[in-house]
């Protein structure tokens, strides 16, 4: 419970979605569902560069979004190969 009365969830939510494309700055992403969303941009920085590195060669993988209070960020890469 907060000061002002209003109790607040504090928990972060994550999910892992597959990067299937780039779009105008943003992410194309797929659930595991099969639902897509493009409402993430693409990361600056490091982040960013290694997502669209890993899309050119072809390489499959996953990123991790956490979700807090009414913000979505991504946070990680995992591949989803076994090599």
């Amino acid at each position: 419970l907060c000061s002002d009365g209003i109790k607040r969830n504090n928990e972060n939510e994550l999910s892992s979605f597959h990067v299937i494309g780039i779009c105008d700055g943003f992410l194309v992403l797929m659930d595991g569902k099969g639902e897509t969303r493009e409402d993430l941009k693409l990361p600056d920085g490091d982040l960013g560069k290694d997502i669209e590195k890993k899309l050119a060669s072809g390489e499959e993988f996953l990123v991790t979004v956490i979700k807090a209070i009414d913000e979505e960020h991504i946070t990680l890469i995992k591949s989803t190969s076994f090599q």
